[in-house]
Formats: structure tokens, C-alpha cells, sequence
């Protein structure tokens, strides 16, 4: 991270505080021609300057990077620093995407829909590991997951059927897919009840959509239960509440 209003030297930066040890850097085609300058010069010199100081400090780490995007192509296009990739490729792994991994998609959906089930066990039926299988998935490991959210959120019952996966996501350069915005996904919701009129839909849409929102809040803020019920607009009492509700909370903290 950069500098910021009322930063000072008591709060050390991530790659200070990785020093010793690993720091994974994700997405590192899209970090800023500035900030390539800076993170090569730390790579170098294994030290870093922290914020408010002018006193560098020991940064002695192993960076792994990771990247979706072609890095040869962004030296071409002087968008990603030639030095910077060089420094970078010293050990490099090439990971094939997602649709050329056979049963990993099966595997990765499972996971994806065990953290996803909550108090509703969620399996999927053979048809849908079938469609699962057949899909390109254009939008690798992060297209997976959503969709197995959105099956989730969809499935009425602990089985997920193939009609509660979203619309594939089409390559880059072709038409847009469908956005598969919330209120579309209220209306496949209402529409995957069939008909049935019973009392309690706002409770019953509410107990499907909850611990999914709750479950984020927490990965987002790191388990910081303070900050998760911020980011949710709730009070941290409330949330606890709700994570008993809908047995989210085993350390009963």
C-alpha cells in the first residue's frame, strides 16, 4: 500500500512484514507502471523505506506472483516493465486454464459449494456435474465460484439442478453475456419456486441470502467480526446473532 492521511513508521507495510518469509502478490499485471519502479527497487536492494521514515529497514523475502494476463505481450505494449518481468520469471509456473484441468472443476465446485452451504447442505445432482464438465469457463476458478454461489442462492432444495447455474461467461471480445444482476437473480429465485404461494417469502429469500452476505463480510475483513458487521451496515451484536441463527459461529465467540 501507498502512503496516507495521519500514516506513521508504528504501522509496518505488508513487505516489511513479510520479510523472512513469502509474499504473494496477485494480479500483477495490474499493478501501476510507478509502483513496478518501486516494488523492482525492493527486490534489489531487499529493503524498503516504510512510510514516514526515511530510514530503509530489511525486506528479505520470496515474492510469488500470479497473473491472468500475458505479461510478454504488456512488455511489448511498455505497459509492464521488461526488468520488472525478468526479475519476475526466475521460476514460473504456467497453470493451464480451468476447462483443460478434467475433474479439478469438480473438485474446486464442491469446495466452492461446502463453503456456501450452511444450514442447507447443498449436493450436486449428475446432470449438473455433467453441464459443469462441459462448460469453457472463459472466467477460469473465479467464474467457477460464482457460479456455485449463484446455484446456491437459486436452489430451493439441497439438491443443485443445472437450471440454477448462471449463463456462461463468453470469452472477451464477444457479445456480452447476460449481467445476471441481483434483481435477475431475485426473479430466477421467485421463479424457481413454482408457483407456490406460502407465507414468509421475505424471511425465506433473507435465510438464503444471509449467511452467503455474511460469509463474505467475514473473508473480506479477515475474520474481524467489528469490521464485518460495518461493511454489512449492522451492528456487531446483530451479526453475532445471526451467525448463531444460521450456525456460522462454532467458537460461540
Amino acid at each position: 500500500g501507498g502512503a496516507f492521511t495521519g500514516a506513521t513508521q508504528a504501522r509496518r507495510g505488508l513487505l516489511q512484514q513479510a520479510s523472512g518469509g513469502t509474499a504473494f502478490l496477485d494480479e500483477i499485471g495490474d499493478v501501476a507502471l510507478a509502483m513496478q519502479v518501486k516494488l523492482l527497487r525492493v527486490l534489489e536492494e531487499k529493503k524498503v523505506t516504510p512510510v514516514g521514515s526515511n530510514q530503509a529497514v530489511a525486506a528479505d523475502f520470496r515474492l510469488v506472483a500470479a497473473t491472468n494476463r500475458n505479461l510478454e505481450d504488456m512488455v511489448r505494449q511498455k505497459s509492464f516493465r521488461e526488468d520488472l518481468y525478468y526479475r519476475l520469471s526466475t521460476f514460473r509456473i504456467d497453470l493451464p486454464p480451468l476447462r483443460e484441468r478434467g475433474d479439478d472443476v469438480i473438485l474446486l465446485a464442491k469446495h466452492f459449494l461446502n463453503r456456501f452451504s450452511n444450514a442447507t447442505r447443498y449436493q450436486f445432482a449428475p446432470e449438473t456435474l455433467d453441464e459443469l464438465r462441459s462448460r469453457k469457463w472463459h472466467g477460469n476458478v473465479r467464474e467457477l465460484r460464482n457460479a456455485v454461489e449463484h446455484a446456491a442462492i437459486l436452489s430451493r432444495s439441497g439438491t443443485i439442478l443445472p437450471s440454477a447455474l448462471p449463463s456462461p461467461v463468453l470469452p472477451s471480445g464477444s457479445a456480452a453475456s447476460p449481467t445476471g444482476d441481483l434483481a435477475g437473480v431475485v426473479n430466477q429465485w421467485l421463479q424457481s419456486r413454482e408457483g407456490k404461494n406460502e407465507p414468509g417469502l421475505l424471511n425465506q429469500f433473507m435465510e438464503t441470502i444471509e449467511p452467503i452476505l455474511f460469509q463474505h463480510a467475514l473473508e473480506v475483513s479477515g475474520g474481524n467480526r467489528s469490521e464485518a458487521a460495518q461493511l454489512l451496515g449492522i451492528h456487531r451484536q446483530t451479526l453475532r446473532e445471526k451467525l448463531r441463527r444460521y450456525d456460522m459461529d462454532p467458537s460461540g465467540d
